[in-house]
């Protein structure tokens, strides 16, 4: 069996697997909202179409059957990417501003 042939092969595994995963998701999903008069009201279509290109919020449900919703890892990464940005770009502004304080004042 030849690399891309193995490759091929674990693509499709993970692919299956991925599919049965959001298959029992979807399937406790709609357990939980059987029993439930406003998960029944409840609409889940978005507003608008598009949004996020990342999974923002994980749900989980809890031993009560109630399902709680989180901020998911790749939220948490996308907001530590800005701040860090922001973070950055600060620190480099305070010293380039201190640099050119000090300058002035040699000079004078």
């Amino acid at each position: 069996m030849s690399l891309r042939d193995r490759m091929a092969e674990f693509e499709r595994k993970t692919a299956q697997e991925a599919l049965e995963k959001e298959e029992q998701r979807i399937k406790k999903l709609k357990e939980v909202t059987e029993n439930d008069e406003v998960a029944q009201r409840t609409e889940r279509t978005p507003y608008k179409s598009g949004g996020a290109s990342f999974k923002t919020v994980d749900l989980e449900q809890n031993n009560d059957g109630k399902i709680l919703i989180k901020a998911s890892k790749e939220l948490y990464l996308f907001i530590a990417f800005f701040t860090l940005i922001f973070l950055i770009y600060s620190v480099i502004f305070v010293i380039a501003d201190t640099e050119k304080s000090i300058c002035l004042c040699l000079w004078e």
